[in-house]
């Protein structure tokens, strides 16, 4: 759930802004920094498989941090979104919302098929959220409205999660690769 919520506020903040690539390029290089000095504390300690060091130095396409992972390759489609978010009316806006819920959390509860083996639906589900609570929010004097747009939310996120597997489960082999 704090993957999702953290989606949220990263459309909230990022729907009226251009990407940072250098941001990008920094999250990068932190998550193989990590990634390595772990390995190379593993092979000093002669815990490293053969191909260890191979899969630190890319991680992403090993599975290895999923989100981080999934997250530098979502964050460049961002400015496509970005302009068709913020060229939709709040109604149109609305609808895709309610689409993109019915699509993720309602059709599967009727038909029994799942997209949570690819929850960058998610990612865009959630995004979209952010984006429209930072383009038609609430007003200052209708703020304690947004506890319960968070509340909702919320109970989204929940309710969609599959109860046997981690959402995570396989995103980067369905997702993002």
């Amino acid at each position: 759930m704090g993957n999702s919520l953290f989606i949220l506020m990263t459309g909230y903040f990022s729907v009226r802004k251009k990407l940072s690539v250098k941001r990008l390029a920094m999250l990068l290089g932190a998550m193989i920094f990590y990634s390595v000095g772990i390995a190379l504390i593993w092979k000093s300690q002669h815990r490293l498989p053969p191909e260890g060091m191979k899969q630190a130095l890319f991680p992403f396409w090993y599975g290895y941090n999923w989100f981080v992972a999934c997250y530098l390759l979502f964050m460049p489609l961002t400015s496509f979104f970005n302009q068709l978010l913020r060229q939709l009316s709040k109604m149109q806006y609305l609808g895709l919302v309610v689409l993109e819920y019915f699509l993720y959390c309602v059709m599967p509860t009727f038909h029994g098929d799942s997209f949570s083996n690819a929850p960058i639906l998610q990612f865009v589900m959630m995004y979209c959220i952010g984006g429209y609570l930072q383009l038609h929010g609430f007003k200052q004097e209708k703020l304690h409205k947004v506890g319960t747009w968070v509340l909702l939310t919320v109970v989204l996120v929940c309710e969609c999660q599959p109860k046997s597997e981690p959402l995570a489960h396989e995103f980067l082999s369905h997702s993002c690769s």
